[in-house]
């Protein structure tokens, strides 16, 4: 009787221990670090790695990955980096090599015109924005060197120098003084959803910065004030905050993390210490209460992306 008594608990115990492991909460698998990719118009990309540290420095410095000065910069699921390189009318098409960790040139794409800003979308999708021809040049994935145009965007585009995709997939362009909504699909006939912001000044010579956080709000820059406005959007709006960079910056462009902490790539002008890319920690507030969290001083910083590690 007690050696029964004694296997019943034993067995009870197992259950009851099979039981807890079963249910216990299982912790989920971290996140690969992210990556802050900026380039330059002297041919240079270099990679940071988040968060910044108080004096970041370059992980990898990529001397003349393309054929022209760098600008704006995407990245796509797989982490291939595309940099639009204005002055010499081609999109340079990287990806990092796994073994050396070093970024190798898997194509170069001719524009119609100097694309200044791209995007890609979920699909792999290419879109260029081209400010002297007031058109997005779209091309589909999968992107080769071979890859022309399949269509553009002309409808509602004027001077488009930034690009950036929303969480539901709708673009958003940076025009002249405007930034125009276009939801998918898109294709040659795709009209504009209209202006959901209007800007308080012209654009610089090139690069005016957008980029949308999680939650769909829209950051756009002009010289020194960076514009926001949130969903749902309001046709000829204009912004509903701001916030400004140190005086005489001219905004870049701007690109955000999985933390919704923004980087803004700035230029005083050549030559200037206070050329580079400032980091502002979310939430982002209006007014110029938003302290700078971190900066990476660099004379000729233009494009800026977040991505996976190199």
């Amino acid at each position: 009787m007690i050696v029964r008594t004694l296997r019943a608990a034993g067995t009870l115990a197992i259950c009851l221990l099979a039981l807890t492991a079963g249910t216990r909460p299982v912790k989920p698998a971290p996140k690969p670090p992210q990556w802050l990719y900026v380039s330059d118009s002297t041919k240079t990309i270099r990679v940071y790695r988040l968060p910044l540290s108080r004096s970041p420095r370059a992980v990898a410095v990529l001397s003349a990955p393309g054929n022209g000065p760098g600008y704006g910069m995407a990245v796509d699921r797989y982490g291939r980096v595309y940099v639009a390189e204005a002055n010499a009318d081609t999109i340079g098409v990287f990806a990092p090599n796994k073994k050396t960790g070093r970024m190798v040139e898997m194509a170069s794409i001719h524009t119609t015109k100097p694309a200044y800003d791209v995007a890609v979308d979920a699909a792999g999708n290419l879109y260029a924005a081209e400010p002297s021809g007031n058109t997005i040049e779209v091309f589909r994935a999968p992107i080769e060197s071979s890859s022309t145009a399949a269509f553009d965007i002309t409808s509602g585009i004027e001077a488009p120098y930034g690009l950036a995709f929303g969480p539901k997939g709708e673009l958003f362009v940076c025009n002249d003084r405007s930034v125009m909504q276009y939801a998918p699909p898109f294709g040659a006939s795709t009209r504009s959803n209209g202006t959901i912001a209007v800007a308080a000044q012209s654009q610089p010579d090139f690069g005016q910065g957008i980029g949308v956080d999680i939650r769909g709000a829209v950051f756009f820059g002009y010289g020194t004030h960076m514009q926001v406005t949130k969903p749902p959007y309001a046709h000829h709006a204009a912004s509903l905050y701001g916030f400004d960079l140190p005086s005489h910056a001219s905004i870049m462009y701007v690109t955000f993390d999985r933390k919704s902490d923004l980087y803004v790539a700035a230029q005083f002008g050549s030559g200037s210490p206070r050329n580079g890319v400032y980091e502002f920690k979310a939430p982002l507030t209006s007014g110029t209460t938003n302290a700078v969290a971190g900066f990476i001083p660099l004379d000729q910083a233009t494009g800026a992306a977040v991505a996976p590690r190199p």
